[in-house]
């Protein structure tokens, strides 16, 4: 997390060093280059090292405490333009090759589909390279082919969706025996974006409850409102307005100014 806020890491540890030898001075009275006792060198750069470690430690959780603030802007307070004001000019400031970099661009792709600019959201995912990591690479890649998933079925494109469900069982694969938590997370994705591809083609056999218990369950309400929208057009397309009706109206009954809920108001109008 400190990767975002690297200006107060550095700080908090440059003033842990200062604390660490100031109460190292006074741990020695002064005497730190007595000749009778050289060892005073080593203690006193033991109390730098400490107030340094000190400094990261307190600077690490600071820093988990500001990120989760930030993201509530977007998953709890359901605010995308502000995230993205918020969040854009931290995540600038992270370098590329790290997994804070990539993890956060999935966030901002997010912010940027929420609000229908899908090509924003395309341009912040579509040139990062997770196989460059040596920690995370798997987890990391993961989130981003979901998110890419995500887009393409936004788009429409379900072809372009079926192309990255692949990818995800490949990833699933070779997640079974190296990460088994990822493995179950991405077994769950897998299904359902299958639900959603599936409601998009308007086949007869999608797994509408899957879709339904996704929409009680989920706390994201930009999630869930995305599902709303897209269980909606396929009971429309079936010709089963009397069930598209009720998720339109709850998907409307609270509105944060994003893109679902302007396409929810046109669909309503046409039943």
């Amino acid at each position: 997390m400190v990767a975002y806020f690297r200006r107060m890491n550095i700080l908090l540890m440059v003033l842990g060093g200062a604390g660490g030898a100031a109460f190292g001075f006074l741990a020695l009275k002064g005497q730190i280059l007595n000749r009778k006792n050289m060892a005073g060198i080593f203690i006193f750069a033991l109390f730098i090292a400490a107030g340094i470690v000190a400094g990261r430690l307190i600077s690490a959780r600071l820093s988990t405490r500001r990120l989760r603030a930030i993201y509530s802007i977007l998953y709890k307070e359901n605010d995308p333009r502000r995230f993205i004001s918020v969040f854009g000019p931290l995540l600038e400031g992270v370098p590329r090759n790290l997994a804070e970099y990539m993890d956060g661009c999935c966030h901002l792709s997010f912010a940027y589909q929420a609000l229908g600019d899908l090509d924003s959201a395309w341009k912040a995912v579509e040139g990062l390279r997770p196989g460059d990591l040596k920690l995370h690479a798997l987890t990391v890649t993961s989130r981003i082919v979901s998110q890419k998933a995500g887009l393409a079925l936004l788009q429409k494109d379900a072809e372009k969706a079926g192309s990255f469900l692949k990818d995800l069982e490949l990833l699933r694969n070779a997640a079974e025996k190296r990460a088994p938590m990822l493995a179950g997370n991405l077994k769950e994705c897998i299904r359902l974006q299958k639900a959603r591809t599936d409601a998009l083609k308007l086949l007869p056999e999608t797994d509408t409850a899957y879709l339904e218990e996704e929409i009680r369950v989920s706390a994201n309400a930009i999630h869930r409102k995305e599902i709303q929208l897209e269980l909606a057009a396929f009971f429309m397309g079936r010709g089963e307005a009397e069930k598209a009706r009720p998720l339109l109206e709850d998907l409307l009954s609270t509105e944060y100014s994003l893109a679902s809920e302007e396409k929810a108001r046109i669909l309503l109008s046409q039943l």
